[in-house]
């Protein structure tokens, strides 16, 4: 009895939560669901935030260039070879994943985002994709290019989200995935 009491108390703090909460404070819709190769909010193959390189390297099976560091920071940058994954550090644990295209945008990248959002897509894709979580803003750097911004705040991806840059022809030219604070830094390291 009280176990079933203790459930139904459950059931209305959790719709009265739901009910309560803000859109924006919503988590993005469930059935995006990450494949095999694709830069998610949580990393990418089966190399996770907040690892350090020499784990990433073993766990993904892969080799990483030498680290570039940000004189004076705690911010460093290495790619995975042969994939054109660039990959950001802080204090040598990994922060975020992030590919980027190069003009025209027309080719599809090799290594897509979640919800197979590759460089080269419409931005259409990503607000189908990811509906109301969508946020837009304005590209810092690109002329009529905005950024589309997916953040979760509860779930497997809490505290993680995604960018997708795109241009002035609403065509994505960077997949990001990773930490919240690290995806939305503009210049990278600086």
């Amino acid at each position: 009895m009280q176990t079933l009491m203790r459930t139904a108390m459950a059931l209305v703090a959790t719709a009265l939560t739901l009910t309560a909460a803000p859109a924006s404070a919503q988590t993005p819709p469930p059935d995006v669901v990450a494949k095999h190769g694709e830069i998610t909010p949580a990393g990418f193959l089966n190399m996770r935030m907040g690892m350090t390189l020499r784990r990433a390297a073993r766990v993904g099976n892969v080799r990483f260039t030498k680290v570039q560091r940000s004189p004076g920071s705690s911010c460093a940058y290495s790619s995975v070879r042969n994939r054109r994954v660039n990959v950001m550090l802080r204090r040598g644990r990994i922060v975020r994943f992030e590919t980027k295209g190069q003009p025209p945008y027309t080719k599809p990248s090799r290594t897509p985002g979640l919800g197979n959002i590759r460089v080269g897509d419409a931005a259409d894709k990503v607000e189908t994709t990811f509906g109301s979580a969508v946020r837009r803003s304005p590209h810092k750097y690109v002329e009529g290019g905005s950024y589309l911004d997916i953040a979760y705040r509860a779930g497997k991806y809490k505290g993680q989200s995604m960018r997708f840059g795109t241009d002035a022809d609403d065509r994505v030219i960077t997949v990001i995935g990773g930490k919240t604070g690290a995806t939305r830094l503009v210049e990278g390291c600086s």
